[in-house]
């Protein structure tokens, strides 16, 4: 299941996306290996609200999408010198390559 992210406004929600963010990077990378262990067909990474809409956004990544995504955020973890999960990013993406 998708991180649920609430906003006041627009502005909040580009800030967090507008660089690299350690905690964005973790739950696509949680989210994405949720959906490789249960087969599905697109990972639902978050859903976004703002304090002035009414409806909910869902923000979902096809599994043709996965391998770049998960190589994407290996290299920023390494950047970020946390190596281990940069490992496990990196077997993650293995595995993903073999189910292809």
């Amino acid at each position: 299941m998708g991180k649920q992210l609430h906003f006041n406004n627009p502005e909040e929600f580009e800030k967090v996306f507008e660089w690299a963010n350690p905690k964005v990077a973790d739950a696509i990378v949680e989210a994405i290996t949720e959906a490789f262990q249960f087969q599905h067909k697109s990972a639902h990474l978050f859903t976004i609200n703002f304090a002035t809409e009414e409806y909910n956004f869902e923000i979902n990544l096809p599994r043709s999408q996965w391998y770049k995504a998960v190589l994407d955020i290996r290299d920023k973890y390494h950047k970020w010198e946390r190596h281990d999960d940069a490992i496990d990013a990196h077997l993650l993406s293995k595995q993903i390559e073999e189910w292809k």
